[in-house]
């Protein structure tokens, strides 16, 4: 009888330890499954987040991106409007606000007198393997035909100079070169390889 008691009362907990342990997988599988659905939950706002984010932000600003300190004027505006077409490597800007030397901007722009504009911006590259260089100017009162004198002679120099190839690879930025004036009286260079593309940015 005892015996018998004693096998009884083994079954009876080997029952019962079954029991509490499909017990605990369950609740363990069922957390799981919600940790899972949890986390799917989230990345779907997470996305979802993203994608209104995305939908909602302005329009490019390249000078938010970049940090360049475009001059606050209708030359900033223009180079702004160029360097926003994303064919540029990373590129220097020297303005009328800016303390170049004129020594600096010789090297930088060889026959660009400066001193002709009433405004104007300029960006060339930091470093990079290609000739990366922009001019926009506004001429001074009077100095109209100085001024365009003034540009031409650079775009010359980056036409025909051998002095700007310094390396091979800036054929093509050379080859890309373009000048031209806006509606409203501004001149500019872009030297690149996409220049005409890159020019219908100009307004």
């Amino acid at each position: 009888m005892k015996k018998a008691i004693s096998v009884l009362t083994a079954g009876l907990l080997a029952v019962t330890l079954c029991a509490c342990s499909n017990g605990g997988n369950s609740a363990s599988d069922g957390t799981s499954a919600q940790t899972s659905t949890s986390n799917g939950n989230t990345a779907t706002e997470s996305s979802s987040a993203t994608t209104s984010a995305i939908d909602s932000r302005p329009a490019l600003d390249i000078s938010d991106t970049t940090g360049y300190e475009y001059p606050d004027n209708r030359a900033g505006d223009i180079m702004m409007e160029i360097l926003n077409t994303g064919e540029w490597s990373m590129m220097e800007l020297q303005h009328n606000g800016t303390e170049t030397d004129a020594e600096t901007l010789s090297w930088l722009y060889p026959n660009l007198d400066v001193s002709v504009f009433e405004e104007y911006c300029l960006a060339s590259t930091a470093m990079s393997a290609n000739l990366y260089k922009v001019v926009v100017a506004k001429p001074a009162d009077g100095k109209t035909e100085d001024a365009q004198k003034s540009v031409d002679a650079y775009y010359d120099y980056i036409k025909n100079d051998p002095n700007a190839l310094a390396y091979p690879s800036f054929e093509e930025s050379v080859a890309g070169t373009v000048k031209g004036q806006t509606d409203d009286g501004y001149l500019y260079v872009i030297v690149n390889t996409d220049g005409a593309k890159i020019q219908d940015a100009v307004k």
